[in-house]
């Protein structure tokens, strides 16, 4: 088993960079990651992705209600990106468990603790 870097396309920036967020590592910033969220997850477009992906044959995805442009404001957006940064990570649990414990010792044989 090993690990690979993920080289993704960054919208803002127009250059293939690191993957970090998402599915695989499939978006280089977590604000790019709120938008294909958007997109993907709820049809909404933004002014980072300001057009649906539908494709040519899709008629009824390309005759759906839009709700403006972009549907998302950056203000909401930002809002989102605020809250996507400072979202916790959940507490540790069972950590004396014999299970977490396995799963310790694995993820330090594995080198992920360095």
């Amino acid at each position: 088993m090993h690990g690979q870097l993920n080289q993704v396309w960054d919208e803002l920036r127009q250059q293939t960079r690191m993957g970090r967020f998402g599915w695989k590592a499939g978006q280089p910033r977590l604000d790019q990651q709120n938008a294909h969220a958007f997109a993907g997850d709820m049809g909404l477009t933004s002014s980072l992705l300001p057009s649906d992906d539908c494709t040519e044959r899709q008629s009824a995805c390309r005759k759906a209600p839009q709700g403006g442009a972009p549907e998302v404001s950056d203000r909401v957006r930002e809002q989102l990106l605020f809250y996507t940064r400072t979202l916790g990570v959940p507490a540790r649990r069972d950590s004396d468990t014999p299970r977490v414990l396995e799963g310790k010792a694995v993820f330090h044989a594995a080198g992920c603790a360095a």
